[in-house]
């Protein structure tokens, strides 16, 4: 169970290196620069200096309300946003991204990461940017509704053993516990029946 657990970390840290190569990829097309060139233009010093910061964001152990918020308001986002067709990387991809490290054991905790994206749709409506509020919601939910089957499973492990026959047979009576059954019955099978 614990190499299953640390071959899905591996796995999610693999897809997250893909997922933020791919964007420093976008962003140098974007800014027309080679690998190993550093931007000129001041705008993209700022969406590369916003890069480094969700790179330093996914190394977190715990990813909170906080860091969505600052993503969400970020010139990375803004501008990823705007021109989603230059991107292969969708924010909402690096959204989901972030959510693999969110804490929403407790209502509270998924109540908090509601609020900031009611916060960022009406600041979007106010501000008249491109947001996408109904598609963040489902992927907040979809996780939502992932970690209480998760818990749901984790409290029901074994909710078919009393109709399993292996289960049964393990569960096997004592004798002692056999002839107090059986002497019960004996004599319920002889009282007097009350009218």
């Amino acid at each position: 169970m614990n190499n299953n657990v640390d071959n899905t970390k591996q796995t999610d840290d693999r897809a997250i290196e893909t997922l933020l190569s791919a964007l420093e990829e976008d962003l140098n097309k974007e800014a027309g620069l080679d690998k190993n060139e550093d931007p000129d233009d001041d705008i993209f010093e700022v969406f590369f200096a916003d890069l480094d910061e969700l790179k330093c964001i996914f190394a977190c152990k715990e990813v909170t309300p906080k860091h969505i918020e600052w993503f969400l308001h970020s010139d990375l986002f803004g501008f990823m946003a705007d021109s989603v067709e230059s991107f292969t990387v969708a924010p909402k991809d690096i959204y989901k991204a972030l959510l693999r490290n969110v804490n929403i054991e407790k209502k509270e905790y998924f109540m908090e990461h509601k609020k900031v994206l009611i916060e960022k749709a009406n600041t979007a409506i106010r501000e008249e940017e491109a947001f996408d509020r109904r598609e963040f919601f489902l992927i907040l939910n979809a996780k939502k509704n992932d970690f209480k089957a998760k818990l749901k499973a984790a409290n029901h492990p074994n909710k078919n053993t009393f109709f399993n026959r292996n289960a049964r047979e393990t569960a096997a009576l004592s004798p002692l516990a056999k002839r107090a059954i059986f002497n019960h019955l004996t004599q319920l099978a002889y009282a007097p029946i009350n009218e």
